[in-house]
């Protein structure tokens, strides 16, 4: 007879191969946190546990189940980092082929004409993300009109608002210092 791996899942109660990366009762999306040998619910394949952020491991596949890893805050860092220039690489493309989206000529509702900045230097996070909101909107209509997946098809939560805001404030930050000649500021470690 061989045994069954199942556990219950810690939002319903019900049970759970220990294979599955969701509930098939509510499809909470769960992982498993080895130092409390205990499942845990995640959200996009994230768990902050002791204020720690462990992150789902796409290599603990092959192990047949769904691992959590802590995650490297360096690592965070150069994400939040490369998805910063992303954001702003195709805003200044946007900017650069006068893409301009006029509140009273789309199909879907936006709050003001979205006009990309010459620099987002002076402007909070919150303004570019905003723009990006609308812009990446009309990108991912474009991609699926040509059957192609959304372009960017992310909704970024606070959390991720609040890195990239670091990483706004330190680029603004290096290039005044630079363009005053001094040496940029080094990142602190956080966590």
């Amino acid at each position: 007879m061989e045994s069954v791996r199942a556990f219950a899942c810690p939002v319903c109660r019900g049970f759970v191969p220990f294979e599955s990366r969701l509930c098939p009762n509510c499809l909470a999306e769960l992982g498993f946190h080895v130092p409390s040998r205990t499942m845990v619910a995640t959200s996009s394949g994230t768990a902050v546990i002791d204020d720690q952020i462990w992150l789902a491991c796409t290599k603990a596949a092959s192990l047949g189940c769904n691992w959590l890893v802590p995650q490297d805050p360096w690592e965070d860092f150069a994400e939040c980092f490369a998805h910063y220039l992303h954001i702003t690489g195709t805003i200044d493309t946007a900017r650069e082929s006068g893409l301009i989206l006029h509140a009273d000529r789309v199909r879907f509702s936006v709050q003001r004409d979205v006009v990309p900045l010459p620099s987002y230097d002076d402007a909070p996070v919150e303004r570019l993300l905003d723009d990006w909101k609308w812009l990446s909107l009309c990108f991912n209509r474009v991609n699926t009109a040509m059957g192609k997946n959304p372009l960017y098809p992310f909704a970024i939560p606070q959390g991720v608002v609040r890195k990239l805001a670091f990483v706004h404030k330190l680029i603004r930050e290096t290039a005044r210092t630079a363009s005053a000649g001094g040496a940029a500021p080094t990142p602190q470690r956080r966590g």
